[in-house]
């Protein structure tokens, strides 16, 4: 514990009448409290289980709330078995998928109590009354696997899939199973990592654990409980939450709030009262303590207060820092040491002014004042009044499942560089040279087939393209591919050349060199609600270096809605103003006009700053006097849509031009947008990102800064899967209205929209409801989404056109109507649309019932409710982003050849010409990109991967792609090293196949593109280019004889296939003997 921490703890409860309150909550069958401001209550509840014999349970009124309570004890205090106890959002009655982290949580709990465990569980009502199996039910149903136990295998599998675990080719999520031959993985829902069991017979020999993204072995397992989850827990739910601890201590947090919310604004909840009336039945039989909002005289007073309000400006802090240092010892709380050196700096902290005051690092949501102790407690959240942020790291790490990303299906769509896109149909064995071979079968245009072996799948990709662009598939035989190919090459590097001729102009161009940061840009810095992430710190410190250079910046900065950009554009246009320049925000639209209004307003609002906007819903006569200011001066930074690049428009001095979504600006506003950037810095934002791989190659012709890094801060967004029933829809509109919240409800169908706007005002009287869909003009659709984003809708009925470049932290709620008729990646990209602030975000998926759904949709629907974490399965959505980015950033006519040949070619096509035209540039003459010596390698033995020891086909291909895609002999040995921990020993083929892989490496780099053996005949053939990489023939002599003298065979030069060598040898094994050689080359 942190010393301050520990002076904080000491000086509130080493107090009388502090010691006094405690006792007599614990001796006392029922006592009311009030005083608990701020954390006080985090650190109350922590000291009162600490002096407790019993378990203590705090009931918190919202499930938000309760989270947030229970992580910031558990920061305050690792070492006290502190637990969240969750349920669903809806009655128990109610089919639905409990989200597995949140399954994982009940189970801790039940299973902590069960084995006598002594607890602080922070819960809500409605996990007190849930209905639960009794404890020696649950116990009864508990299987404990350890090293030694014996079990029948099968009915172990056919048990774990009673208790809700489903059977997959990988387990890589809670609630997963996955065997292999003896090898049997499960993933369980409660807070272990995966685990990896080996069966001996009926006998586990040995456990591992494993990491789900790698799916290698970390270390070994003592052993693990396995429990069925919630959903399968039967009939039998006659017990409780409070009969699982003995004696339980219960905490109730405001219980004025409890089965408030979860009513129309006319009607009455029929089952309020039974639920209210079961609640206080069971918690008035147990030592209770109550925290109340409305105190009465009997209350025990604990004397904590809110702290006051601060001023607005550095100074008005300081002088109230100063007032209060006086009399009461003053404690300036962070959760992290660079954000307390940025307060000491910006606050300008000295010891001697400030003599009464700590600054340190102590994990407090919010502060508070112990007048009568002389103790107040500030977060940096309350002096610079911003929201709040605290919130530890989930349990276990949600990563991307390998399979989602690359599992192949007969029919998708393929790229081959050399033979172009056909269609994938399957893996195929087929017989070469007298010896079995896998590959993958692709069918192409007239129903010609291609067959690639597995070792040549680096050649091969799965096409990716822009939604709705099917490709054509291509005729063997003839030159249309290669055309096709070059064509987009020679395009890109027109492009390329174009950009760089633009770019080497604007480096002649005179600019203005801002100076270095001033004291008020550090300010603006210090007062940023939210620690930066590294790539937004990164793109800020780019800005500056360009802005204080004294040429024009041109610069994009790229990444989704809510990932920064926005502040790294105020700073920008913050630094334009500090250096006595305007600075101009252009954007499409007048929703993202008034947004980023709304932002640089507040954000700026500390500084004499004159921030305006421009846009036709400003009426004439305002719209005059902004034009006005802008030609005197008065307006330092304007946000306008096209109305800036009018032709009344004048700047003063126009230092700074911030363009937002540049590709959606029409020919005509490019070009005035052109005229107005001349000479001035720009800053370019884009919300749809481009992939890292596009970045850096484009990078050298292009500045450009990525910001992919998800915000730290960002709560996981609360998913489940129901079947439709208007009032589960009513409840959840009403929750998210009770805390204030706006609702958005996604139906797909825009004939029947409106209707769907009449059933939300149908079941929940005086909703106010918007209707947005792609049919609508502009105009129509641009002022439901203003009059939205200005809450004079409560809910906005919708299609799947959710602008995406708008940010609206007021929406935390997603209603998503037949969820089962979307993909994943648009659930994903919808998901993304709310969940922007610190506010718990909600997302319900409604189908029909789960009867009527194929297995296909239940999994894509679990797979999106499972992964609520951001960044997990990120990558999914991120694809179709990133494409439709790349064509936003590249143009039409480049979209068009990424079509043509994929966006995974495109790219490396992008790298090839990038580099041959920056080689032009430096010799004056057409430059060609080498063609990459690759080596065959023609084995008369079975090479593959036996479908008996990989059973998945999917996993196959994954796992030959991988193999296919390794750059060294010691990736293979790794790769050796996974088989073995996953799969179990290495059959003969599948060794052959690692063979053949090291033996393509060995050879690739050293200029060898064929090696053949056929019984004891070894046959190598080199690549001309590697030939002519000697610098003289005495030195390719020279390389020929050390090859013959390592040879102790006779050696024969061949000329029919290009030049190579031919041995007869003795060797019982001809691949051993072949990869000496080749290292034995060096």
């Amino acid at each position: 514990m942190a010393s301050t921490q520990q002076e904080i703890t000491k000086r509130i409860f080493t107090d009388k009448r502090s010691n006094l309150i405690i006792n007599k909550c614990l001796s006392e069958f029922e006592t009311q409290i009030r005083g608990l401001s701020g954390s006080l209550l985090p650190l109350f509840l922590l000291e009162l289980f600490g002096r407790s014999p019993s378990s203590v349970i705090a009931v918190c009124p919202d499930p938000d709330t309760a989270e947030a309570l229970a992580d910031e004890m558990i920061l305050l205090n690792p070492e006290t078995p502190v637990y969240f106890f969750p349920m669903s959002d809806f009655d128990a009655s109610r089919p639905s998928y409990l989200n597995p982290r949140e399954a994982g949580r009940q189970m801790d709990v039940l299973r902590a109590f069960s084995a006598g465990a002594r607890c602080l569980v922070v819960t809500t009502p409605g996990g007190v009354i849930q209905p639960l199996p009794t404890p020696d039910n649950l116990r009864a149903a508990e299987i404990r696997l350890m090293p030694g136990a014996r079990f029948d295998f099968m009915k172990l599998v056919e048990r774990l899939t009673d208790y809700g675990y489903s059977r997959e080719p990988v387990a890589e999520r809670p609630g997963e199973i996955s065997i292999r031959g003896g090898i049997f993985d499960i993933f369980p829902y409660t807070g272990e990592p995966p685990q990896r069991i080996e069966f001996f017979g009926n006998e586990i020999e040995t456990i591992r654990a494993f990491d789900a993204e790698t799916q290698m072995s970390t270390g070994p397992s003592p052993g693990f409980d396995v429990l069925p989850v919630p959903s399968e827990w039967g009939a039998d739910r006659s017990s409780h939450l409070l009969g699982y601890p003995r004696t339980p201590l219960v905490f109730l947090d405001e219980p004025e709030r409890y089965f408030t919310g979860l009513k129309s604004r006319d009607t009455e909840d029929p089952a309020k009262e039974e639920k209210e009336n079961r609640f206080f039945s069971l918690v008035r039989s147990h030592t209770l303590i109550s925290h109340r909002m409305f105190s009465s005289p009997k209350d025990q007073d604990f004397g904590g207060r809110p702290v006051k309000k601060t001023g607005r400006t550095v100074q008005e802090i300081r002088d109230l820092l100063h007032g209060l240092g006086a009399r009461n010892r003053i404690f300036l709380v962070c959760e992290q040491e660079a954000q307390t050196a940025r307060l000491r700096e910006t606050l300008e902290l000295d010891d001697q002014t400030f003599s009464n005051l700590s600054v340190d690092v102590v994990p407090l949501r919010e502060g508070f004042d112990l007048p009568d102790l002389g103790v107040t407690v500030y977060t940096d959240r309350e002096l610079f009044n911003y929201p709040g942020r605290l919130r530890r790291k989930p349990k276990f790490r949600e990563g991307v499942p390998i399979r989602e990303l690359s599992a192949l299906s007969p029919g998708d769509y393929m790229v081959h560089i050399d033979y172009g896109i056909g269609r994938f149909a399957g893996l195929k064995k087929i017989e070469v040279n007298g010896s079995e071979r896998e590959c993958l079968s692709l069918a192409y245009q007239d129903g010609d087939a291609l067959y690639v072996p597995v070792d040549k799948m680096e050649r091969v990709q799965k096409y990716s393209g822009r939604d709705g662009v099917t490709p054509e598939l291509t005729k063997l035989g003839t030159q249309k591919w290669e055309t096709i190919k070059s064509r987009t090459k020679g395009s890109i590097k027109d492009m390329a050349r174009d950009l760089i001729a633009i770019y080497a102009a604007r480096e002649t161009l005179p600019g203005h060199a801002f100076q270095p940061d001033t004291p008020w840009e550090n300010e603006l810095l210090a007062s940023f609600a939210y620690e930066d992430t590294p790539d937004q710190n990164r793109a800020t410190e780019e800005v500056k270096a360009d802005m204080e250079r004294p040429r024009p910046m041109d610069r994009l900065i790229c990444g989704d809605v809510g990932y920064g950009k926005t502040e790294v554009a105020v700073r920008a246009a913050f630094k334009a103003v500090a250096g006595g320049k305007q600075a101009a925000v252009l954007v499409p639209t007048t929703v993202l006009a008034q947004q980023h209004h709304n932002t640089f307003s507040e954000r700026l609002a500390r500084f004499p700053v004159h921030v305006e906007m421009l846009s036709r819903f400003r009426n004439p006569a305002h719209q005059k006097r902004i034009v006005e200011k802008l030609k005197t001066g008065a307006v330092d930074i304007v946000i306008g849509t096209h109305r800036l690049l009018s032709g009344d428009i004048v700047f003063k001095d126009l230092g700074l031009l911030i363009i937002d979504e540049e590709h959606r600006f029409g020919v005509r506003h490019k070009e005035a947008i052109k005229a107005l950037r001349m000479n001035v810095d720009v800053l370019a934002l884009s919300a749809t990102p481009i992939p890292r791989t596009l970045q850096l190659s484009l990078i050298h012709i292009r500045d450009m800064s990525l910001i992919t890094t998800p915000p730290r801060d960002r709560l996981p967004i609360h998913t489940e899967v129901l079947p439709f029933d208007e009032s589960v829809v009513a409840e959840a509109i009403l929750r998210e209205m009770a805390r204030g919240g706006q609702v958005f409800f996604v139906h797909n169908r825009i004939e029947s929209i409106h209707a769907a706007a009449e059933m939300l005002r149908r079941i929940v009287p005086g909703l106010r409801v918007g209707v947005a869909h792609g049919r609508m003009n502009a105009h129509e659709l641009e002022r439901v989404m203003v009059d939205f984003v200005d809450r004079k809708y409560d809910c906005l009925a919708t299609t799947m056109i959710i602008e995406s470049g708008i940010d609206m932290p007021h929406v935390n709620t997603l209603l998503v109507n037949r969820a089962d008729r979307m993909g994943l990646a648009q659930l994903y990209q919808l998901r993304g649309r709310v969940g922007r602030s610190d506010q718990r975000a909600y997302a319900y998926l409604f189908t029909p019932p789960f009867g009527q759904l194929s297995p296909e949709s239940i999994k894509r629907l679990r797979t999106i409710e499972e992964f609520t974490e951001l960044g997990s399965g990120f990558q999914i959505a991120m694809r179709d982003l990133e494409i439709r980015g790349a064509g936003n950033l590249l143009g039409t006519r480049q979209s068009g050849f990424m079509d043509a040949v994929g966006f995974d070619l495109y790219t490396r096509l992008v790298r090839e010409a990038v580099d041959e035209v920056k080689a032009e540039a430096e010799s004056a003459e057409p430059v060609q990109s080498p063609a990459q010596t690759e080596c065959s390698v023609d084995l008369s033995a079975a090479a593959f991967l036996p479908d008996d020891y990989v059973h998945d086909e999917n996993l196959r291909v994954n796992l030959y792609r991988r193999l296919a895609a390794f750059t060294t002999p010691s990736d293979v040995d790794r790769f050796e090293d996974e088989l073995r921990d996953r799969f179990g020993p290495v059959p003969p083929e599948a060794y052959t196949l690692l063979e053949v892989s090291r033996l393509r490496l060995e050879g690739q780099s050293r200029g060898v593109k064929r090696l053949m053996i056929d019984r004891k005949v070894l046959r190598l053939f080199f690549d001309e280019t590697w030939m002519d990489s000697f610098a003289s023939p005495e030195q390719f002599s020279a390389h020929l004889r050390s090859i013959i003298a390592s040879s102790q065979y006779p050696v024969q030069f061949l000329h029919e296939k290009g030049f190579g060598l031919r041995m007869e040898i003795t060797e019982d094994d001809p691949v051993a003997f072949a990869k000496k050689l080749l290292q034995r080359w060096g």
